[in-house]
């Protein structure tokens, strides 16, 4: 009986010997993993095109926290390639995920190699080192300019930086490494970088356009040959940050053009697709749309602000009204005030809590009624709207999650700010399944819209193809489009890739389950998980995914 005893704790030991050793490469493996950066589903949100008017050390305080929210917000997941206005293809900043350390203190951004074969290569890390030595001070042009969103001084020297950046290489190459140098939980700010590091057309030849030569030529793959403007490889890359404790860093990359060559060189389509505009002529388009983090809470309720009195005497709000208006949205400071340490502390807010301003009419003088929705031609927004916000007489709509306390308790403080100023408000209610609906369609209308606003001419249908991918990524449905469409769009004839492109839009209709419906207040609907925001009532904060905005 004993020697049974000690088969079966033999074997019993041999079984247990085994499983631990089975388990020891897969608990390493779960310690030491790196997401997917390549795949379409990331968790570090992706890229977005911004044009400013000037170079960052110039840009006023209130553009660059607008490019804070804007960045972090970004639900467009291309973090490897990126597909120009022309329909190249050309790699972005890092080779690799960002490694995060130090509890989210620290950031590690691997580079690609640098180029200095032909013109529009990537800076080599010596000349990374040597911006760094002259960071930017106000009114220079320095390759690198540190620009704290909020705190600290718009003049931040090298010494005096709440962040530090250096460059480290060893033996797999050259990275970026950033690192709060302060004692703050959280502290927002951009890093202004020069647009080389990430310009450079693609050379792997991916998707319809096959390699680049060395002086700028892409060769599609029909065969005749497209361009790369020389203006692509001008300007500055912002990178945003928001580090903390609690180890959730955001970091997302912005690139920025001289605005001035842009209207002087690019096409319309170049000008409206899959761009947010930051800062805009005087006659420019202007909307005021935002998304929210991707995988957010669902919002569930509407507070609707609208100026003065003008329901209840049956007249539109006064420029002089929504200017107040404006100015005691714009007091609250939602994003700025609320965003680090009401987040932490309650854990419901993530970024659901904004204000959004409905789109206006494309005249100088327009008015909008209060509560109605605008449509264009076939049910979308309209294409062009007036660049000043005071001309726009619709609510202001704030989102909050239905039960979550600081909502309500933000909504409360926005309502007493207003009422100080003379301002009355109103809180409307919808259900959860009629918001999913309405944020549905509203995104999808508004993103199919810019995407076709310049003429069939102008526009080749694989910027229309690629950017219908990124709208079906956005909604949260890239399995919409397939191998199989990507190949048979590569091997297509330009009249065959008009059909394939049409088709591709009723799949993504289907396959995100996008419901038309008739009216929509004004504001922005998005997917039922990813919260809509849109800050300042204003509408001097303008973001959207595959879309064109403008700013006043």
């Amino acid at each position: 009986m004993n020697d049974a005893r000690i088969d079966r704790g033999s074997s019993m030991h041999r079984s247990l010997s085994i499983f631990v050793h089975l388990m020891i490469p897969f608990v390493f493996s779960i310690h030491s993993s790196r997401p997917a950066f390549g795949a379409t589903r990331v968790p570090y949100g992706g890229q977005l095109k911004a044009f400013l008017a000037a170079e960052p050390s110039k840009i006023q305080r209130s553009v660059l926290d607008s490019a804070y929210v804007v960045a972090i917000a970004s639900l467009i997941y291309e973090p490897l390639y990126r597909l120009r206005a022309d329909g190249t293809l050309e790699p972005v900043l890092a080779s690799l995920p960002p490694e995060v350390a130090s509890g989210g203190r620290k950031i590690i951004v691997p580079l690609r190699p640098p180029q200095p074969t032909h013109e529009g290569g990537r800076l080599s890390p010596e000349d990374i080192r040597r911006a760094l030595e002259d960071l930017a001070t106000a009114g220079s042009s320095a390759a690198f300019a540190f620009l704290p969103v909020r705190g600290g001084r718009a003049r931040i020297e090298g010494r005096q930086a709440p962040l530090s950046v250096k460059v480290v290489e060893d033996r797999e190459g050259a990275s970026l490494v950033f690192e709060l140098t302060t004692p703050y939980d959280a502290f927002p700010m951009l890093l202004a970088v020069p647009q080389m590091l990430v310009g450079g057309p693609d050379d792997t030849g991916t998707g319809p356009f096959r390699r680049a030569s060395a002086t700028g030529t892409a060769e599609p793959a029909n065969g005749s040959a497209r361009t790369a403007s020389p203006r692509d490889r001008e300007g500055w890359t912002l990178l945003p940050f928001l580090l903390h404790r609690e180890g959730r860093p955001f970091l997302d990359s912005i690139v920025i053009t001289p605005i001035a060559s842009r209207f002087a060189t690019t096409s319309v389509v170049e000008q409206r697709r899959a761009h947010v505009v930051l800062g805009v002529p005087e006659r420019a388009p202007q909307e005021v749309r935002m998304l929210d983090w991707p995988r957010g809470p669902a919002p569930q309720e509407l507070i609707t602000l609208s100026a003065g009195d003008g329901e209840s005497r049956g007249r539109s709000p006064s420029p002089s009204d929504l200017a107040q208006l404006d100015a005691a949205i714009h007091r609250t400071r939602i994003v700025a005030r609320y965003l680090g340490p009401a987040a932490r502390a309650t854990r419901t807010l993530r970024g659901t809590v904004t204000f959004t301003s409905p789109t206006s009419h494309p005249t100088a003088n327009a008015r909008t009624e209060p509560g109605r929705a605008h449509r264009g031609e076939g049910g979308m927004p309209p294409r062009s709207t007036v660049a000043n916000p005071s001309n726009d007489a619709g609510p202001r709509t704030l989102l909050v999650p239905k039960d979550a306390r600081f909502g309500q308790r933000l909504a409360e403080r926005v309502q007493l700010d207003l009422i100080r100023a003379g301002i009355s408000a109103k809180i409307t209610r919808i259900s959860r399944e009629e918001a999913t609906q309405r944020r549905r369609q509203r995104n999808y209308d508004f993103l199919l819209d810019t995407l076709y606003s310049a003429a069939p001419s102008e526009a080749p249908m694989a910027i229309r193809f690629h950017g219908l991918w990124q709208v079906a990524v956005a909604q949260g449905c890239p399995d919409a489009i397939d191998d199989a469409s990507l190949r048979a769009f590569d091997e297509a004839t330009e009249a065959q890739r008009a059909v394939l492109v049409g088709a591709l839009d009723e799949r993504i209709r289907e396959a995100c389950r996008i419901i038309p419906i008739a009216t929509s207040p004004p504001g922005i609907f998005i997917r039922s998980d990813v919260s809509p925001i849109s800050v300042d009532g204003g509408g001097r904060i303008a973001f959207a995914n595959a879309t064109s905005l403008g700013l006043p």
